[in-house]
């Protein structure tokens, strides 16, 4: 409970502690996501969307790659597990290792592809 008798050390002030009103704004507008914060022109609708492009398809012998590298990749996991008897984590964080690395490649090549269209 507050004393009143101690007068306004423990009533604060109105305002305190809070950001001077801005005049600008109006108590009936509040600040709430809308037209303005979403970057779309309050006075009309949203651009249209552009149809989504379709995504080429991926060929069989791309299928047959990626099949490929992940046979290859477990076997490196297994060697290294079973055959170099070098433990478990390491051998999943060396073929999790080789696995990105191989991803890395084929995201530079291609980009560089893509690029030269």
């Amino acid at each position: 409970m507050k004393d009143a008798s101690k007068g306004p050390l423990l009533s604060p002030s109105v305002g305190e502690g809070h950001p001077p009103a801005d005049p600008a704004r109006s108590a009936s507008a509040p600040d709430l996501p809308g037209p303005r914060s979403a970057g779309i022109d309050p006075a009309g609708a949203a651009p249209p969307a552009a149809p989504p492009a379709e995504p080429e398809p991926v060929s069989r012998v791309m299928l047959a790659g990626y099949l490929l590298v992940a046979v290859i990749l477990v076997g490196w996991f297994l060697w290294g597990w079973l055959g170099l008897r070098q433990g478990f984590v390491d051998s999943v964080g060396e073929s999790a290792g080789a696995g990105f690395a191989l991803l890395l490649l084929v995201s530079i090549v291609g980009s560089l592809r893509r690029s030269r269209r």
